[in-house]
């Protein structure tokens, strides 16, 4: 386990960083981890090398909810760890939109974060971010969807996808099914994406 390293000034939220990082259950290869936090970043940046580089702004709101942090907070550590072994470049490489890009990025970092140690936390994560859209009636966009969508596929894949499909089936959206099929091909580690997911995304979001 590398050395972590904290510079953070508020007592909780060190604790809450700290229970956070023991909980992973995957090899990382970096010498240290070091999180700090910054009011010159927005919620969330950081860097992946010799060391993980964390740093998080402590007056984000997200900060308030508990459960949204863990999840976001999650996402970000496997974001750096896939970072570090190459999967984004590759992502980054083989689909080019930068939307897509982002958005397949983020499915295998929820996939890995579920899988290996944050399972509880990405859970409840995926259920406050659906939930809190429909029982504010807010609009629910086609990415918000594909998201939510997303969810569900990852504890789809563990047999455990009950609660959020529940969710899901009370906005399903029309128009979506030939990219919602596409998406459901992605596959740690051995498919990342193709054309075909490219052509969907471009004839949903970004035809003109």
């Amino acid at each position: 386990m590398p050395k972590l390293i904290l510079n953070i000034e508020n007592d909780k939220l060190k604790e809450e960083v700290k229970t956070m990082i023991s909980k992973i259950d995957y090899p990382l290869r970096f010498e240290n981890i070091n999180i700090s936090t910054s009011y010159k970043t927005d919620f969330l940046s950081g860097d992946a090398d010799k060391n993980m580089e964390i740093l998080i702004n402590p007056e984000n709101k997200i900060l308030e909810n508990k459960f949204l942090f863990r999840g976001f907070f999650a996402r970000f550590i496997f974001l750096l760890i896939n970072e570090k072994e190459g999967l984004n470049m590759e992502i980054k490489e083989k689909l080019e939109l930068p939307e897509l890009v982002e958005f397949v990025q983020n499915f295998f970092a929820d996939y890995k974060a579920v899988r290996y140690g944050f399972k509880v936390d990405m859970h409840r994560f995926f259920l406050e971010k659906i939930s809190k859209k429909i029982y504010k009636n807010e609009k629910i966009s086609k990415e918000d969807y594909l998201e939510f969508y997303s969810f569900y596929l990852i504890f789809k894949k563990m047999g455990e996808e009950g609660e959020i499909k529940a969710l899901l089936e009370t906005i399903k959206m029309e128009g979506l099914d030939r990219l919602l099929k596409e998406v459901e091909k992605l596959n740690y580690p051995y498919f990342f994406g193709d054309e075909n997911l490219k052509k969907e995304w471009i004839e949903i979001f970004d035809k003109k």
